[in-house]
């Protein structure tokens, strides 16, 4: 018999650097949220609770794990204190039953100023009867705005921020104080004031108005035909006057996905003995695709939305921005009024949110009809 006798492994040497820099309970709640396996998915209530029971501090900023896009943008990482005290990393936010209703006009393409492209929503619309009624999601919304703008402001206040790079310096535990941003204008999606021409002066509105990024389609699966850019009818984008600019408009799709709620086929499920609704994609049937040149065709104001919402801030040169966008799969009920003429939500919810809109709200009109002034599209460059 022959003995093989194995090497022992050599014993490392680890030396432990006391310190008395204990985390404070921000950075505890960020390492508890960063010890989770994956990202979570939460929902319209769990923000509700969440607010209920800690305020504008179910919101942690992750400002330690900033992550910079070369020189002009940095994105940052929101995590929510759920009622129970856990924080958690989102994933993205489903939304309740409710859904959403789109209250404003998405521009021709040939009269926006810029390549981004935002939805406008309300916190409140009109019922059946006529009355106001608050949306869930949209006071979930401005829960969220308002406490990532407070946090951000306190942060700020206590000198947390700097927008000189050279001050920015290494403290311990690759932290670096004070952080820097290249912008510190803290900017939400919540829009609470608008221009009244005749007073030639800003104003408080009564409803809040809410806009919503739909992200450009970035990522192709394998078996997934790319989308080749084009000069979209030899078009261009327009200035503050209204004048072509020199910037192309070209086609581009979207990341999330957008189904008719009224326009499917039933399909057996393969092996099983199940007949389910296949929905069909917006525009499909009219032989339309989806993309930034006939969004405004495809959902017109007053169509009504259930998906999931995605957030983090973003920082640009113009603005320190809580951006909240759409993602996944989002099923709509198209609105009347028009220019022209991850699926995650199950059947229960689907056919809730189609009762809910069986007569879809009326968008609450403003006292004139406004569109965002946002430039913030260097998204588009990425």
């Amino acid at each position: 018999m022959r003995l093989v006798f194995k090497k022992r492994p050599k014993l490392k040497l680890v030396i432990y650097k006391y310190t008395t820099n204990h985390p404070t309970p921000v950075q505890t709640t960020i390492m508890a949220a960063k010890n989770q396996q994956t990202k979570v998915i939460i929902s319209t209530k769990d923000i509700l609770e969440a607010y209920e029971e800690h305020g504008n501090d179910f919101v942690v900023i992750d400002i330690d794990n900033i992550r910079p896009y070369q020189t002009y943008a940095q994105y940052i990482s929101v995590h929510i204190k759920k009622a129970s005290g856990e924080v958690v990393p989102v994933r993205f936010w489903k939304m309740s039953s409710s859904g959403i209703t789109v209250s404003s006009r998405i521009s021709e393409p040939e009269k926006r100023r810029f390549a981004a492209i935002r939805m406008g929503l309300s916190l409140y619309n009109k019922n059946e009867d006529g009355e106001d009624e608050e949306n869930d999601n949209c006071a979930a919304l401005k829960l969220l705005c308002e406490a990532v703008e407070a946090q951000l402001e306190k942060m700020k206040a206590e000198g947390l921020f700097t927008t000189d790079k050279k001050k920015s310096k290494k403290v311990d535990d690759k932290k670096y104080r004070p952080v820097y941003l290249i912008n510190t204008d803290v900017v939400t999606p919540m829009q609470t004031q608008a221009y009244d021409k005749e007073k030639e002066e800003y104003v408080d509105i009564e409803n809040p108005r809410f806009w919503i990024s739909i992200p450009k389609k970035r990522f192709y699966k394998d078996n997934e035909k790319r989308h080749e850019e084009e000069h979209y009818e030899d078009k261009y984008y327009v200035d503050e006057d209204g004048q072509p600019t020199e910037k192309p408009i070209m086609t581009y799709l979207f990341d999330p996905a957008f189904l008719n709620i009224d326009d499917f086929v039933h399909r057996k499920v393969s092996g099983k003995n199940i007949v389910r609704k296949s929905f069909k994609k917006l525009g499909e049937s009219e032989g339309l695709q989806m993309d930034n040149t006939t969004i405004h065709k495809l959902i017109p104001k007053g169509s009504a939305i259930i998906g999931n919402f995605r957030f983090e801030i973003t920082v640009s040169a113009r603005q320190c921005k809580l951006d909240v966008s759409l993602t996944g799969m989002c099923h709509v009920r198209v609105g009347d009024d028009s220019y022209s003429e991850y699926d995650n939500v199950d059947e229960d919810e689907l056919e809730a949110f189609g009762s809910k809109h069986a007569k879809l709200l009326k968008p609450k009109e403003a006292e004139e009809e406004v569109e965002e002034d946002d430039g913030d599209d260097f998204e588009d460059d990425m």
